[in-house]
């Protein structure tokens, strides 16, 4: 542009660079490099001469800016280009000619215009100028712009200044207060103006109110906001988007992707919608020619999509209802999408639990008895029905609570379910009953299941208790029976296992709850014989009959067997009980009642469990029995079970001497303790001791 090369210019450095320039400009130039140094975000244009490499000066216009800042913000980097404006500026010169155009031109312009000297005195005010700030056009030549704006911002005082040096200055929106109070908004520029020498003159201010645009702007922007934000916060899944070719999307809101279970991100991969939502490529296909067919349709009953499954991995992981709606005139669809995951799962846990049991996910009674009607509504086909009862689940229940009962059941229920997979189905129709349906299989085919069932069931025991199960079956052989008398003939022969196998059962059982108690507590086997050994002892002295001393000795075995209901925390408790431990201990004596009473062989034993803690005058629980109407045993009981206590060691004390606790058996005599049978007890006692 000069005729110079790289090399004569080196070093290149603003030093070097104002050598060039011309000495009347050096100020000016100056002025602007400082100004743009100061105004960060900024940029400058400034006109000003050169030397040519063959000496000629010419005009060329600069704009510069700052790209780079160092910490202290100081400018590190500064980026700006040149134009040569010579010939542009000689051919003004010919452009006077034009001038009465040109003002032709401006007074009609919506912008105002006022022309000022460098005085800032008008030299020019346009109509449109005089309409928007009130300036007085026929006397304006000559007036100085202070005079009719003295209190006019800093801000445009400062562009005058500038536009003085040759810089252009420009704002849009900047509010200018009117003195009504009301608030215009204008876009502006002021920039110099120059004489036939090409020095700057004055300057020229365009400006123009845009007060309506900006409230059109507003009004636009606060609808689009308030659309944008009732849409965000919609509790559906809502979407602009295009379908065909390609799925694109104008607008979506958070909730259409979450919807969708995947991301914004993903979605908005051009046509990537197909491949992020629907992970089964057949399935992607299957659902894509589907909703694409029912939108080109037109139909809106087809454009909507109900209880759509989402799978992942190949697992459904939600549920959704798509909608869309066609946008007039466009290639469009709005697409709204709800996710229904949570109603899917109440429906089918619903449907679930109205057809299985809630503790062993068998089938229910409900589902049997609809299986039943659908059986005999069948013409043909033999088919077996089997019944199945716990034996002894009450007693577990009484003993190890409801808990180990439910477990009980569970495990019992596990079982029968591993072993009928693919040979029959299985349900829950009762507290302790299971039935089974078998289709196809023959009565030889039935009793091998039965056994099968049995011992995979008598395999699991409860806390030494054993399990077992009554099994029977029936079988419809022809159309002619009856599934009533085939329900009957099942139940009836369950019925006959249960009376055979329940009596051996539950004295297995007893012997497997004091098992369990003695077995968890030394103290307590120790305390079981010896009170069945002291309570022999007296049976002995008292002359009672052989029989009547063996059952004595085995109800001072098991008079404490209520305990195994009592918590483990309470009985291994080496202090003090509190009052309500206490009561959970006294307890026991009628638990102990419940669990014997249910065995034939121990239901006689049952009383003295019961009543062993009641006292001679009548103050003992838990009913309060006085006297000869505390049973014999129970009173022969009560004895050596206090005297065992005080002589054997516990963990808050040291056992009492023999003697002494024949002396405490003295003072409760006729208050706790049947005198007759103290006196008994005490007789003998030495040779007990010996």
């Amino acid at each position: 542009m000069h005729g110079y090369s790289r090399a004569e210019l080196e070093p290149i450095t603003y030093e070097v660079f104002l050598r060039l320039v011309h000495p009347d400009d050096l100020e000016t130039l100056n002025e602007t490099t400082q100004q743009l140094q100061n105004q960060p975000d900024s940029s400058v244009e400034v006109l000003y001469r050169i030397r040519r490499r063959d000496g000629e000066w010419v005009w060329i216009t600069s704009r510069s800016s700052i790209v780079e800042r160092r910490k202290d913000g100081t400018p590190k980097r500064m980026i700006g280009g040149i134009i040569d404006v010579s010939k542009a500026m000689a051919k003004e010169r010919e452009k006077n000619a034009t001038h009465q155009v040109m003002d032709y031109v401006i007074r009609h312009s919506k912008s105002g215009i006022a022309v000022m000297n460098r005085d800032l005195r008008y030299v020019y005010v346009s109509e449109a100028f005089h309409k928007i700030y009130g300036v007085d056009i026929q006397n304006a030549v000559g007036r100085r712009h202070y005079d009719d704006f003295p209190d006019l911002p800093e801000k445009f005082k400062q562009a005058h200044q500038n536009a003085l040096k040759g810089i252009v200055s420009q704002g849009d929106r900047d509010p200018y207060p009117r003195d009504s109070g009301r608030i215009d908004y204008t876009r502006w520029e002021c920039r110099p103006w120059y004489d036939a020498s090409g020095s700057i003159a004055g300057i020229v201010v365009y400006t123009e109110v845009i007060t309506d645009q900006i409230q059109r702007e507003l009004d636009l922007e606060k609808t689009r906001n308030f659309l944008k934000l009732v849409m965000d916060h919609l509790p559906i899944g809502i979407s602009i988007n295009t379908t065909h070719p390609a799925v694109e999307f104008s607008y979506m809101n958070d909730l259409f992707a979450k919807n969708y279970g995947t991301t914004r991100e993903a979605l908005e991969h051009k046509d990537g919608f197909w491949e992020a939502v629907y992970e089964d490529p057949d399935f992607r296909d299957q659902i894509r020619q589907q909703v694409l067919d029912d939108i080109a349709s037109k139909d809106p009953a087809r454009m909507k999509w109900i209880n759509v499954p989402l799978a992942k991995k190949g697992k459904p992981t939600r549920y959704i209802n798509g909608y869309s709606t066609e946008v007039p005139e466009s290639n469009l669809v709005i697409s709204t999408v709800i996710d229904v995951t949570d109603e899917n799962i109440r429906r089918l846990e619903s449907e679930y639990h109205a057809s299985h049991d809630f503790l062993t996910g068998l089938w229910n009674r409900r589902q049997f008895s609809a299986d039943l009607a659908a059986w005999k509504k069948r013409s043909h086909g033999e088919m077996i029905l089997m019944m199945l009862d716990i034996n002894g689940l009450k007693m577990i229940n009484d003993a190890f609570g409801f808990t180990v009962g439910d477990q009980t059941i569970r495990q019992i229920a596990s079982v029968i379910k591993r072993e009928c997979e693919g040979y029959g189905t299985p349900y829950r129709i009762g507290g302790d009953e299971f039935a089974i349906l078998l289709y196809g299989k023959s009565a030889e085919q039935a009793e091998a299941f039965k056994q099968l069932i049995t011992n995979r069931v008598a395999d699991l025991g409860t806390s030494n208790v054993p399990v077992s199960i009554a099994v029977g079956y029936a079988t419809k052989k022809d159309d002619e029976t009856s599934v009533d008398d085939v329900i009957k003939e099942a139940e009836s022969f369950m019925a006959k296992r249960k009376i055979l196998d329940g009596r051996s059962h539950r004295n297995n059982a007893i012997k497997g709850i004091l098992q369990t108690l003695t077995g968890k507590y030394e103290i307590e086997k120790r305390h079981s014989e010896g009170v069945s050994r002291y309570a022999k002892a007296i049976g002995e002295a008292l002359e009672l009959s052989a029989d009547d001393v063996r059952e004595l000795s085995l109800a001072g075995l098991l008079h404490d067997i209520g305990k195994i209901t009592v918590p483990d925390s309470i009985l291994s408790k080496p202090g003090s009980l509190t009052d309500e431990e206490y009561e959970a201990v006294k307890n026991h004596a009628s638990r102990g009642y419940q669990i014997l009473r249910t065995a034939d062989e121990y239901s006689d034993l049952a009383i003295y469990c019961l009543t062993h803690h009641e006292r001679f005058d009548g103050s003992g629980y838990p009913s309060g029995l006085k006297g000869t109407k505390i049973p014999l045993f129970s009173r022969i009981i009560a004895v050596a079970d206090a005297f065992e206590v005080m002589t054997s060691k516990r963990p808050y004390r040291e056992p009492f001497s023999f003697l002494k606790a024949a002396d405490e058996l003295k003072r409760h005599r006729e208050t706790q303790f049947d005198p007759t049978i103290v006196d008994a007890f005490l007789k003998i006692l030495p040779t007990i001791q010996l």
